[in-house]
């Protein structure tokens, strides 16, 4: 897949966002600080991940040492902050930047939320810091010194393009049950009893809602 300005692209989908991306790539100049803001889903990890690559001009980001990312689930506390910070301290040791990835951005409490700020507006130009948050639920100070890009849910017809590409067979119902999130129709499409699960959450909160409407 590759967008106008050549640029072949793995993660499927947001052309708009790469076209952005793309224009920083062939200049070789980038904000020091991005915030992929959109829902779980729908490919802004994939995407964060695989523009590092492009940067840092490396496959394998594991072992790169100039790549980190926190990557953790439920409220992110200061000390993992903290540890992460101390590494965008030192100088690029193979690259032209550091590439630093936050994930779930929005469950940075307050005293860790502050810490990276401090970061962020000290920013030293070697460093690139990609936040990737669900909501908006992030101190306004840190969202104003990110460049903001947008991820959206995938329409019905991005879905179904989407599938095809991955090769993978659905139906209205699955469709459906996507919420716009090519990773759920991947696993809905692949995972039987996850498609089942699904089907009965929903009949019971559908049930759920017409009995309320019957109430009144």
């Amino acid at each position: 897949m590759s967008t106008s300005n050549g640029v072949n692209w793995q993660t499927f989908g947001h052309n708009a966002v790469k076209s952005i991306l793309d224009k920083q790539i062939g200049a070789k100049r980038f904000p020091h600080a991005y915030l992929f803001a959109g829902p779980d889903g729908v490919g802004k990890k994939l995407l964060a991940l695989e523009f590092s690559r492009k940067i840092l001009g490396a496959e394998n980001l594991n072992t790169h040492p100039d790549f980190s990312i926190l990557d953790q689930a439920g409220e992110i506390t200061m000390e993992p902050v903290l540890e992460f910070i101390s590494r965008l301290s030192l100088k690029p040791f193979l690259a032209q930047k550091k590439i630093a990835i936050i994930n779930n951005a929005q469950n940075l409490n307050l005293q860790s939320a502050n810490a990276l700020l401090k970061t962020l507006e000290e920013a030293s130009e070697s460093t690139v810091i990609i936040l990737l948050a669900n909501s908006s639920r992030l101190l306004p100070t840190i969202v104003s010194r990110c460049q903001v890009l947008n991820f959206h849910p995938f329409s019905e017809a991005q879905l179904k393009d989407f599938a095809a590409v991955n090769d993978l067979q659905t139906t209205p119902r699955v469709l459906e049950l996507s919420f716009g999130s090519p990773s759920r129709l991947k696993r809905l499409s692949q995972d039987r009893e996850f498609l089942e699960n699904e089907e009965q959450t929903v009949q019971k909160y559908e049930s759920r809602g017409k009995m309320r409407l019957g109430e009144t």
